[in-house]
């Protein structure tokens, strides 16, 4: 899914990221699911959720040479 790659939010500062929307409770349902994402870097100091497996997005070429999407010859 384009949407979900173009919003992917697992980069290195989402630890600061989540402890700033649980302290504002700007995002929907008071930011519940950061605080999800603050509890689990709570109990797991050294989790890091981007890998060397990571690719950031350029542009959608970039992800059709992984094979996430392909493209459409009209």
């Amino acid at each position: 899914c384009l949407l979900g790659i173009l919003h992917y939010k697992f980069t290195e500062n989402l630890s600061q990221k989540a402890a700033d929307a649980v302290a504002r409770k700007q995002y929907w349902n008071q930011s519940a699911e950061y605080s999800v994402y603050e509890a689990a870097f709570a109990r797991t100091p050294e989790l890091v959720l981007k890998s060397a497996e990571s690719a950031e997005y350029e542009d959608s070429k970039s992800i059709s040479s992984l094979g996430l999407i392909q493209p459409i010859h009209w």
